[in-house]
């Protein structure tokens, strides 16, 4: 997925998130806390990893990240986190650089989304 194409993906799909929730509110605060304790040392551990140049952990990482993104419906996030992940799979670690601040822009983006949804 060209860094085009995910920056005109969905940032939140709200529905999908509330629906695998069954609509409840509380839970969905809570679980949005967890990702946003959470997503911004996995970032940072990423971060270390490319820096390190270890495709594999490269991999790892991002996949963390997908999954977490998915979680929450962070569709963008999770987009780019997955075409991270299969540079790290393909050991094309300068590819996996590239995309590095896109994955910084998204999880912000994705912020902002909580706030105007009111979720933060």
């Amino acid at each position: 997925m060209s860094q085009k194409s995910v920056q005109a993906e969905e940032l939140f799909d709200k529905d999908a998130f509330f629906s695998r929730l069954l609509g409840d509110e509380e839970l969905a605060r809570e679980v949005i806390g967890v990702f946003l304790a959470d997503v911004p040392n996995k970032i940072n551990a990423l971060t270390q990893v490319l820096n390190r140049r270890d495709a594999p952990k490269v991999r790892d990482h991002a996949h963390s990240i997908k999954g977490a993104a998915l979680n929450v419906s962070a569709v963008a996030l999770s987009a780019v986190a997955l075409e991270m992940e299969k540079a790290g799979e393909s050991s094309d670690i300068d590819h996996a650089v590239s995309l590095m601040p896109n994955i910084d822009r998204q999880f912000e983006l994705f912020k902002n989304e909580l706030v105007l949804a009111g979720l933060v």
